[in-house]
């Protein structure tokens, strides 16, 4: 993606983006070496595009994206079989007025994290839609969680 983004004149190279795409690289090795490891956290993007804008592109939108980590109860054998199992913990962060074709001053840009509690859409709908569910392990549905969101300043 970093490749992409450095050959492209409205973006260019980032040192931040590249050194997440590492960590992201080698958490998805550590998902496929260590399995238990996967069934206790998840990381997502969120997407929620402004739908009266036809030109939004999912993979540069960054203004309607949100990135998190998830820690999911089903996990644990503590929560094993019971209600907590469907629930989940969200880190996350996203921005705002960072687009490049933005009206914004810079000094308007904006960047939050936040902490939630949210709905394992991933273990709720596996009795409905078996193997299909495991979309939610990697794409966070807008709406199906509580959040304290905190700017960044």
């Amino acid at each position: 993606m970093e490749v992409g983004d450095a050959t492209s004149p409205e973006h260019g190279f980032s040192n931040e983006d590249f050194v997440m795409d590492i960590l992201g690289s080698i958490a998805g090795y550590y998902w496929h070496r260590y399995p238990s490891l996967a069934k206790k956290i998840d990381f997502r993007v969120e997407y929620l595009p402004d739908f009266n804008d036809i030109r939004s592109d999912f993979t540069t939108d960054y203004e309607h994206m949100k990135h998190l980590m998830t820690i999911k109860a089903e996990g644990f054998e503590l929560f094993e079989h019971s209600w907590a199992e469907y629930f989940e913990l969200h880190l996350g962060y996203y921005t705002r007025n960072f687009h490049h074709n933005s009206v914004y001053p810079i000094e308007d840009r904006e960047r939050y994290f936040y902490a939630g509690v949210g709905v394992n859409l991933s273990r709720l709908l596996r009795p409905a839609i078996g193997g299909y569910s495991a979309i939610f392990n990697y794409y966070q549905t807008p709406y199906t969680y509580i959040s304290y969101d905190k700017e960044w300043e």
